[in-house]
């Protein structure tokens, strides 16, 4: 009977606490709360062995589940690796990105709105350095439109509460919030890079901002584009202004060039 018991009470628990399910509230909690070390620590309060099942959880399920995931969403919206040769490097990216952002828009839960007014989607491009000798530079875009909600959840992502008189109040704005790579490439951020080896990705910002984005014939998404980003950025996007070293006027928004 006791062991009848413990197997029932193994087969519940691993049940309620499947890898998917665990993968799910991951991918969801906010701010990164909670990730897949942490998961594991729970597996430690068991004092199993190293190839031991226990009632919860292990990192290589939870790892597994995400592998099959990917797989999934591969099938849904596709992406690529390009390799070019010189500095140019290697970069990936998907290889439609309307398709991409329009999954994006369904999933904040702005499919409605954006079918008969426009929703805000911020683009933006960066560098960082891997290492002392590797860089990479990504663009993406960040969901900016006040009524977007976090992914199966009916929370806005601006939501902050009311204040003492019941007045709604908006939170500011954090990239860590949402953010989704459209490009990623191995490359420092120069404006050849921008302007050759991405310039089909800025088109299709441009295009967004002109037409929307098309899902198919009887659907299209309507998009206020805009482009925030730090000024060295703006300098190479733009091709105008510059640091004192290579140019001599910074500017890049008035007619003083």
């Amino acid at each position: 009977m006791k062991n009848h018991n413990l197997k029932t009470a193994t087969a519940l628990t691993r049940a309620t606490f499947s890898p998917p399910k665990v993968l799910r509230q991951m991918d969801t909690a906010q701010d990164g709360s909670y990730n897949i070390t942490g998961a594991g620590c729970f597996r430690s309060i068991q004092s199993l062995k190293k190839y031991e099942r226990g009632f919860l959880f292990s990192k290589s399920s939870i790892s597994n589940a995400a592998k099959e995931l990917e797989r999934e969403a591969k099938l849904l919206c596709d992406y690529e690796l390009i390799k070019e040769e010189g500095k140019k490097g290697e970069r990936v990216e998907y290889k439609d990105m309307g398709k991409k952002v329009g999954h994006s828009i369904k999933a904040y839960g702005l499919e409605n709105k954006a079918l008969t007014s426009k929703v805000n989607i911020g683009f933006t491009a960066d560098g960082a350095d891997f290492s002392r000798m590797r860089s990479h530079t990504s663009i993406g875009y960040r969901m900016l439109d006040i009524e977007a909600k976090y992914p199966l959840t009916d929370i806005y992502v601006f939501d902050d509460g009311k204040d003492t008189q019941g007045q709604q109040k908006y939170k500011n704005y954090h990239t860590r919030d949402v953010c989704d790579v459209l490009c990623m490439a191995q490359v420092k951020e120069t404006k050849e890079h921008y302007h050759v080896s991405t310039k089909h990705v800025f088109d299709f910002m441009n295009k967004c901002s002109e037409s929307g984005i098309k899902i198919d014939d009887n659907k299209t998404y309507l998009v206020e584009c805009t482009f925030p980003a730090d000024l060295s950025c703006h300098w190479k996007v733009l091709n105008m202004g510059g640091a004192c070293k290579v140019a001599h006027f910074f500017c890049h928004l008035c007619g003083c060039i």
